[in-house]
Order: C-alpha cells, then structure tokens, then sequence
C-alpha cells in the first residue's frame, strides 16, 4: 500500500504547473485531511510541527497555502485565477 501511495505522489509531482490548484482547493482538502487523521498520526504531525501534543483545528490548511504562495512570488506576484467548481453553471460542458 505504501508503494502505491508513493508511485502516486511521485506521479502527480511531475503534472503541468497550468494543472496545479490554488489555495482555493488545497484549504478544503487539507482541512478534511486532519479531521481524518487517527490519534496516533495527528499526534506525529503535532510533534514534527512543534504544535504539542495535538494539531491545531485548521494547522494543515494553513500549511497546504505555502506552495501556492510561493509560486505566486515566484511568478512576480501574478497569481492564476482563482474559480472553483462552484463557478460552473449546473449542466454546463
């Protein structure tokens, strides 16, 4: 399982910068992503961040904006559009 987990992330690393999400889609993730986490991995996650004993509520949302962040600066400020499914007229193509 952890082969696979590993492939996969290797495999999405190399996709196009132009398919890459924004904090507008990392955020919501992230989020959902510690609400999921056991006892024992948030506990991990704590003491590798320097958060005690437990993660903070919202501590990978706030992490997961880094990269987009710094890709804006990256680009000289210009940041990609932000849009969001939400954006899209129900039946549109």
């Amino acid at each position: 399982m952890q082969a696979i987990v590993f492939t996969a992330l290797c495999v999405l690393s190399f996709v196009s910068e132009s398919l890459a999400w924004s904090g507008l889609e990392h955020k919501p993730v992230a989020e959902v992503a510690q609400e999921q986490l056991n006892s024992s991995a948030n506990a991990k996650l704590a003491k590798l961040l320097k958060d005690g004993s437990k993660l903070t509520p919202g501590r990978l949302a706030e992490l997961s904006m880094g990269p987009d962040e710094i890709r804006t600066i990256a680009r000289g400020g210009a940041s990609p559009p932000e849009w969001s499914c939400s954006d899209l007229e129900e039946g549109a193509p």
